[in-house]
């Protein structure tokens, strides 16, 4: 296996595991906000819309790096084909 594709695959295994905590970070919040358990009225639902839309930022750009992250291992050679 290549370095570059091991460095790759690690932060892969890294980033992945962040990604998961901070999209689970805003979970509670958002859950708490439309539970309405945190406090009630035309603030708080504005508040509890704009963390469920920052969620759904997160994620897409979850997904964009994961992406780039996947294509750029798939990229590299699964062995060294060095030698011969």
């Amino acid at each position: 296996m290549s370095d570059r594709r091991e460095q790759l695959e690690m932060l892969q295994s890294r980033v992945s595991g962040k990604l998961d905590d901070l999209k689970e970070a805003l979970d509670g919040p958002r859950t708490v906000m439309s539970d309405g358990d945190a406090w009630q009225g035309t603030r708080a639902d504005t508040f509890g819309e704009d963390i469920g839309y920052r969620r759904t930022d997160l994620q897409t750009a979850a997904d964009t790096l994961m992406g780039d992250i996947d294509d750029a291992v798939a990229a590299e050679p699964a062995s060294d084909e060095s030698g011969g």
